[in-house]
């Protein structure tokens, strides 16, 4: 659900921001498939970090 919201705002706008956040999003998705759980933390750290600066440089 997450996935398909981004590929909408992907396809209405290509910021910096915005692609940030599908980096992050699939470095997750892609830990999480090589069962890497000790390294989440940090890329959810900086996939929150990526989805509050794109909500700030939108207010």
């Amino acid at each position: 659900m997450a996935d398909e919201k981004l590929k909408a705002v992907e396809a209405i706008s290509s910021e910096p921001g915005i692609n940030a956040i599908r980096t992050n999003l699939d470095e997750i998705r892609n830990l999480a498939k090589e069962n890497k759980s000790s390294e989440l933390p940090a890329r959810a750290a900086d996939l929150k970090a990526s989805y509050v600066k794109v909500y700030l440089a939108t207010n």
